[in-house]
């Protein structure tokens, strides 16, 4: 099956397209991650990956949420393609044809929520000053 979005069916909801989002990487303003999809073999309850590939681009506000979600190590974070692109480029020079996969929507499995565990960003300290007690002006070193 390989990479490949989601379909609507009848009753207007989003049928298969999932994926496993490995790990994620910004260089030079795009966005790119480390993606692979499976597939249940029949005959036993075991899964075999069908398509991998480090260069997985994201674009727009869906490079924006996966950029927010923290991506457990060894583990991934599961998503539901509802809108992607393949691409195909053939360089003359270098006589080889480029495949570029771009993703421009999304929504996570994992969770019963929208959005898996976000990045925590530290919280700036207020800036706290130093009440000084009258009277004791003559002890600072900087007076």
């Amino acid at each position: 099956m390989g990479f490949r979005q989601a379909t609507v069916n009848e009753k207007g909801q989003y049928v298969g397209g999932y994926a496993r989002v490995w790990s994620i990487s910004e260089k030079n303003g795009f966005v790119t991650g480390n993606l692979s999809t499976s597939r249940k073999l029949k005959d036993s309850d075991r899964y075999e990956t069908d398509f991998q590939d480090g260069y997985v681009s994201f674009f727009g506000a869906c490079a924006d949420k996966i950029k927010s979600v923290d991506i457990p190590d060894r583990k991934g974070v599961g998503i539901q393609i509802l809108s992607c692109e393949v691409r195909n480029k053939y360089d003359e020079n270098a006589k080889r044809t480029y495949v570029n996969y771009n993703i421009y929507d999304f929504k996570f499995t994992d969770q019963k929520s929208e959005a898996p565990a976000t990045k925590k960003t530290p919280e700036k300290k207020k800036e706290e000053f130093m009440n000084i007690p009258d009277g004791v002006d003559e002890e600072l070193p900087f007076n």
